[in-house]
């Protein structure tokens, strides 16, 4: 099941981002992740955090007491981790995260390194990058002429092959600290087959403007 969650942070415009939020069954927001979604006319499944930073704290009132899940500020997780977390609780194995962009960069970091772990998100979109989890074998749609850069993730190497890139992956091996940067994807949709490890695949939503 795919379950969205907004957070703190820059978000995209709703147009990036309406099509995984159509495909929700369960829309989560984290703090004030809470006042994006409801910019975008969304409203939240559950809200979960210290409720530290929503600036529409009064329309909070009007959701039922369980669907409001409140934290005390100081705590261990973040209120992304939390999110996290209660959608791992509930079966959900399909996570995009929507914000978290700007601000500080401890929590980008925070949020990016998400990635690292046995159970982490799928996608996640700022106000102008799209982050992706690759594991399998993955064909990736509506890329052509497009800049895509890779990274390796957690501490496994990782080996793969791919297809429709303009610097192919065959039979590369990389470790921490390894990266692909700047590849083009030549071909709709392009393929990556991970024979060992995971990647995480860095796109800008409007390359033009970077």
């Amino acid at each position: 099941m795919k379950g969205v969650l907004f957070t703190g942070g820059s978000s995209p415009p709703y147009q990036y981002v309406k099509k995984e939020i159509e495909e929700a069954d369960i829309i989560v927001a984290a703090d004030s992740g809470f006042d994006t979604a409801v910019k975008m006319g969304i409203n939240p499944d559950i809200i979960i955090g210290d409720m530290d930073s929503i600036d529409g704290m009064d329309m909070l009132i009007g959701y039922p007491s369980d669907s409001v899940l409140r934290f005390p500020e100081d705590k261990d997780s973040t209120d992304t981790e939390l999110g996290i977390s209660y959608l791992q609780k509930n079966m959900f194995n399909n996570i995009v995260i929507i914000g978290g962009g700007g601000g500080r960069m401890d929590h980008f970091l925070g949020i990016f390194f998400l990635f690292d772990r046995d159970f982490s998100p799928d996608i996640w979109y700022t106000h102008s990058t799209r982050f992706q989890k690759i594991t399998g074998s993955m064909q990736i749609p509506s890329m052509a002429g497009r800049t895509v850069s890779f990274f390796p993730l957690g501490n496994d190497r990782c080996k793969m092959k791919s297809r429709g890139l303009k610097w192919s992956l065959n039979n590369m091996e990389w470790g921490r600290g390894d990266m692909g940067i700047s590849n083009i994807a030549v071909e709709d949709p392009f393929f990556i087959e991970m024979l060992e490890g995971r990647l995480i695949m860095i796109t800008q939503l409007e390359e033009h403007k970077y």
